[in-house]
């Protein structure tokens, strides 16, 4: 059961992957005059025990105390362990609106890696439902480019989803860009992508096409025209005056050698 404690901050830990509620340059100054003036109002939400926590939700709050040099906070803490932390963490921030979709995706790889949870136990722990989880699992397979779109809005969760078939970062990133120029609905999205991937199978299931064997190449001399095993053939780097010399000299020579030898009596 939840209880409000006053919490030491130097016990609260941060997870490394979180969902962060973020802010522009104007209202996180609102924020800060708001705690500067009337104090920290909304408690942060914590999981754990004495011995130790882990931020739930608040860590712009967190921030803030710190930097006001505050050592306790009033914190609402709950049972449980990192991966709870991160279940809850969920739970809250979507809720609250304006948070970075590609943090949810690795929150959501994160439960499923390392704390073993499927899409349908993430979606029953966090209120959601699993269509709506798979969709941010298949994103984390993308491209930081397409993660960076999602994030700025330019595509939603279900064109990353189906980018993120896609087995190659080169492929998604080409066709992202092709989706922004054309306006594709998402259907013709997965259309087209289904497309892609029906070609690149049959491709894969073609048969390699026959080997024919090769012929042995033969080789003979360019001077006497005979031909010689490759072993005996020798490579001479040489200018073409130099060549043109040598090749007469030779054929010259092969010539003599064919006339008849006169007899002495």
């Amino acid at each position: 059961m939840a209880k409000l404690i006053k919490v030491q901050i130097a016990k609260i830990t941060v997870p490394k992957v979180r969902i962060t509620a973020y802010y522009d340059e104007d209202e996180k100054k609102i924020l800060e005059q708001s705690i500067d003036t009337l104090g920290q109002i909304v408690p942060i939400m914590l999981v754990g025990n004495t011995d130790g926590y882990t931020l739930v939700d608040g860590l712009n709050r967190l921030e803030e105390a710190k930097r006001e040099g505050k050592t306790v906070v009033d914190a609402i803490v709950s049972g449980g362990a990192e991966g709870d932390a991160l279940l809850q963490n969920v739970i809250t921030s979507t809720l609250k609106g304006k948070t970075r979709p590609s943090e949810l995706v690795a929150v959501f790889q994160s439960l499923a890696q390392d704390y073993n949870l499927d899409s349908d136990q993430i979606a029953d722990r966090t209120g959601t439902n699993r269509e709506w989880v798979e969709k941010y699992l298949k994103v984390a397979d993308t491209s930081p480019e397409i993660r960076d779109a999602l994030d700025k809005g330019v595509i939603g969760i279900g064109a990353a989803s189906e980018l993120g078939r896609l087995p190659t970062f080169l492929q998604q990133e080409e066709l992202l860009a092709r989706f922004q120029i054309w306006k594709m609905p998402i259907k013709a999205l997965k259309d087209f992508i289904d497309e892609v991937l029906r070609q690149m199978q049959n491709i894969t299931e073609a048969p390699a096409p026959a080997s024919t064997p090769r012929a042995e190449p033969t080789y003979s001399c360019d001077a006497c025209k005979t031909k010689q095993d490759k072993k005996d053939v020798r490579m001479v780097v040489m200018c073409p005056g130099c060549y043109t010399v040598a090749w007469r000299a030779a054929r010259e020579e092969i010539e003599k050698q064919k006339e008849p030898t006169e007899v002495m009596e």
